[in-house]
């Protein structure tokens, strides 16, 4: 089936397959390369093909997305912090050039005009002479810088590696500093430089004078690690998503404009305590899985169910300590045998019975969430009329071996010796 076949007589569809839809939800015109570009010439959309590979088919809309292979560098352009990498596929010729894309904080405007409230410039070195001069690299497109005389005599030069040194004067697009200021040429990251004003106030992370959102389209099977590396280095903090319609691809963004709602739907099943406090008809206990992990309450739709439906129960882990390995969820006895990967993206295959592919992984949990886990389950045809326990574990399936269960408690909630819980019953009719 063709790209152009699924979008034009099913369009449903064609959210699996294209991404048109993506680019329209970020205002930029395929057909137009220059929308996809700021007005320093940068790019606003970038795609992410994590470790090389070409995890986003190439076709007519992603030729306006840059690739990044860094999973640092999107993660640092995503929450707004200078960037620095190589990236390929740019432009209509789909060449490799180094970017140094300047990243927005709201703290840096604190009169809330918009724009940030002392000068600042950050940049790539394309050539050091003699540890004084450094020339700065142009833009991606060939665009030379166009200083004023000292412009930046008297201001800070901050590298990459935290070195400080003191600009004691400039042309169009060079800088003389008063030491040598440890940057690498031919090196995006290392090479790269921040310039502050004296007296300038805010946060030295982000460089940008205004505000512009950019966009990175990102596998859905590799958004669980992003997000949690992500969440790792800024406080918890989710990755704003504009679109996650697709099964197999999730728009990010920088920010969020004020018409857009998050389309996270890791964040929709991560609570704080005072979100959970507020949940109702969940029936508290406390399951201690070896004293990271604690099951604190769990929800039936329904307490019986008629066989060929479906019952619905989620199940709330709060974690107190991080696991390291990524675990799946079993349930006992048949006929409601089933394991599960939690909160997986699409139905799993022999590829993904030993490993996560697309899943929320139990090791990318943050200590402190509370994380939902929705069981959804038909209840066969044959299945004898009655009481039926619902019994879960934890297992990690490269080794087979269930997490420990150190205590369990809570109405109907009965602790077996082998890892196991009985967590309640359903009724089957």
């Amino acid at each position: 089936m063709t790209t152009g076949y699924a979008f034009g007589l099913l369009p449903e569809l064609s959210l699996h397959f294209s991404q048109k839809h993506l680019l329209e939800r970020t205002g930029v015109d395929a057909q137009d390369p220059k929308a996809a570009l700021d007005q320093a010439g940068l790019p606003r959309v970038f795609k992410y093909a994590p470790g090389g590979r070409n995890a986003i088919a190439s076709n007519f809309y992603t030729q306006a997305m840059p690739t990044l292979n860094d999973r640092d560098a999107v993660r640092g352009l995503l929450a707004g912090v200078d960037m620095a990498t190589r990236v390929s596929d740019f432009g209509p010729e789909a060449k490799s050039v180094d970017l140094a894309v300047p990243g927005w904080d709201p703290a840096n405007d604190a009169d809330k005009d918009g724009a940030r409230d002392t000068p600042a410039f950050f940049g790539i070195a394309a050539q050091v002479t003699g540890g004084r001069r450094v020339v700065v690299e142009p833009g991606p497109s060939g665009e030379k810088l166009a200083w004023k005389p000292d412009q930046w005599k008297g201001a800070t030069l901050l590298s990459h590696r935290g070195q400080r040194v003191t600009v004691t004067g400039n042309d169009a697009d060079s800088l003389a500093v008063d030491a040598d200021p440890a940057l690498t040429q031919g090196d995006p990251k290392n090479g790269s430089f921040r310039l502050f004003k004296p007296g300038a106030k805010g946060r030295s992370t982000s460089s940008a004078m205004t505000p512009v959102q950019r966009f990175v389209v990102v596998p859905k099977d590799e958004f669980s690690a992003l997000n949690f590396h992500f969440r790792r280095a800024h406080k918890g903090r989710h990755i704003p998503v504009v679109d996650a319609r697709s099964s197999r691809l999730v728009l990010t963004a920088t920010h969020l404009e004020p018409k857009q709602a998050d389309d996270s739907w890791l964040k929709a099943h991560v609570f704080d305590k005072a979100r959970y406090a507020k949940e109702q008809g969940v029936t508290p206990v406390e399951v201690n899985f070896d004293d990271k992990l604690f099951l604190v309450g769990y929800r039936l739709k329904s307490r019986t169910v008629r066989r060929a439906k479906k019952y619905e129960l989620e199940v709330f882990f709060e974690v107190r300590r991080g696991l390291a390995s990524s675990y799946m969820i079993f349930m006992h006895p048949h006929p409601l045998h089933r394991d599960l990967w939690p909160h997986a993206i699409h139905p799993q295959t022999k590829r993904e019975a030993k490993r996560c592919t697309g899943c929320f992984q139990t090791n990318h949990w943050v200590q402190g969430d509370i994380v939902r886990v929705p069981i959804i389950q038909e209840v066969p045809l044959g299945t004898t009329a009655g009481a039926h326990d619902v019994i879960l574990g934890l297992f990690n399936p490269l080794n087979d071996k269930r997490l420990i269960i150190k205590a369990a408690k809570g109405p109907g909630v009965h602790l077996h010796n082998d890892n196991r819980v009985t967590l309640t019953k359903i009724t089957v009719r």
